[in-house]
């Protein structure tokens, strides 16, 4: 099965218009001289195939099982080799690596968001060179763009996963955070909702990390998960310790970013129930062919679930045979755009596995109605008070992922 997807960690429904209103199929930006009022053309960068150096900064070290960081790797060498360009990988770069590679490279990525503002600032510090943040929301006009996928629209797959193959109703993540950012509650709620249109009864209890990757803490809450009696685990951060949990305990867990049990490898492959896997390798592509083409300006990266640049993998052989017809099902509805997974909208399925669409509002975890059911009224929290939003500003996926900071029905997050 190959079903695949991309988005961004932005802050407020402001920034996000604005970030996409930029995001035009112009290959230039027009600007204007304040002392002339004159039109001034500002244009990238075009750096010759035969002249790039590029470098991949990752946050953590794909040999140590940081699976986010081993996505962007692959994607990365895969797409560097075959055009043949010369490029580096640094896992786990500090400020002092940050700028050895601006100093020896001349097209630089940051596969995290903590790399944002010290890439703004080596982009303004280095007009010649191109840069690139994954996650970040920063960019100007010549040589700074970012880069991000709408990972909850695979989220959304892997809770139908989820949700079809677990006995007892209870579903456990492990991720970076909750609703301290707009992201990791956008993915844990897709999740969320995903399970319980497969199990309108499924809990999905949370533990979060605090972290991107925190190994030790995420070991223990693997096993306090399983303690709780959740027989599914779903992985939200970047290390692969949960699923080595998981198979101990003969528990089925999903992988994140890359796939990480292969059958013809893993003795333990059977309880890999599939994975929510990044291929970025077209944009890495992509983002080089601007390069070559001065066409960098203006070319931040934001994909959906038809792009492919994102998939679920393969389910595993036990999964229960009406989990494909569900996933297939729900995916049809989401690449034709007739579903909008935060919306007034939910899925049911028939006994056949064919998602149908029913009119439903969008609640969390505290009763309360977030978007209603005719689609009307929307709410954010400001503090512990709802605040009206307009229908407009996220009713959209993306829009709603860029400002969620509530949980759905159904998510408990353990302390």
């Amino acid at each position: 099965m190959s079903l695949k997807k991309i988005t961004t960690r932005l802050l407020t429904a402001a920034i996000i218009v604005s970030l996409f209103s930029g995001c035009s199929d112009e290959k230039h930006i027009i600007s204007y001289d304040s002392a002339t009022t004159e039109a001034v053309e500002e244009k990238s960068p075009k750096i010759a195939k035969k002249d790039i150096s590029a470098v991949l900064l990752l946050p953590d070290d794909p040999d140590d099982g940081a699976c986010m960081s081993a996505a962007h790797k692959e994607a990365f060498i895969s797409a560097t080799k075959d055009l043949g360009i010369n490029a580096a990988v640094l896992p786990k770069v500090s400020d002092d690596s940050i700028n050895e590679a601006t100093n020896s490279a001349n097209i630089i990525f940051g596969a995290g968001y903590d790399y944002m503002n010290l890439l703004d600032d080596k982009a303004k510090e280095n007009p010649e060179k191109l840069f690139s943040c994954f996650g970040g929301y920063k960019y100007n006009s010549t040589n700074y763009t970012n880069y991000y996928t709408a990972i909850y629209e695979a989220q959304y797959l892997a809770g139908i996963a989820a949700g079809t193959n677990s006995t007892s109703g209870k579903i456990g993540v492990i991720s970076e955070y909750s609703k301290e950012y707009p992201d990791s509650a956008a993915e844990i709620n897709s999740f969320a909702l995903g399970a319980r249109a497969a199990n309108p009864e499924a809990q999905i209890i949370v533990r979060s990390l605090g972290s991107r990757s925190d190994t030790s803490l995420a070991e223990q809450c693997t096993h306090s998960l399983i303690a709780e009696g959740c027989d599914v685990i779903s992985i939200q951060c970047d290390t692969s310790i949960p699923s080595k949990v998981a198979s101990e305990k003969d528990v089925y867990h999903i992988g994140y970013g890359t796939v990480m049990c292969d059958s013809d490898t893993d003795d333990s492959a059977e309880l890999c129930l599939t994975s929510v896997v990044w291929d970025l390798t077209e944009y890495y592509k992509s983002a080089f062919n601007s390069a070559m083409n001065g066409t960098w300006a203006a070319s931040n990266y934001y994909g959906t679930l038809s792009d492919n640049a994102v998939m679920l993998a393969e389910l595993c052989e036990d999964a229960d045979p009406i989990t494909i017809e569900r996933i297939n099902s729900a995916s049809k509805l989401i690449n034709e755009a007739k579903f909008e997974i935060f919306s007034n909208k939910k899925i049911e399925f028939s006994a056949e596995g064919v998602a149908s669409l029913k009119d439903a509002a969008l609640v969390d975890n505290n009763s309360n109605i977030m978007i209603s059911e005719d689609g009307t009224q929307c709410f954010l929290y400001s503090g512990d008070e709802l605040v009206p939003i307009d229908p407009a500003a996220v009713t959209s996926d993306h829009l709603a992922s860029s400002n969620m900071n509530y949980l759905v029905e159904g998510v408990i997050v353990r302390e």
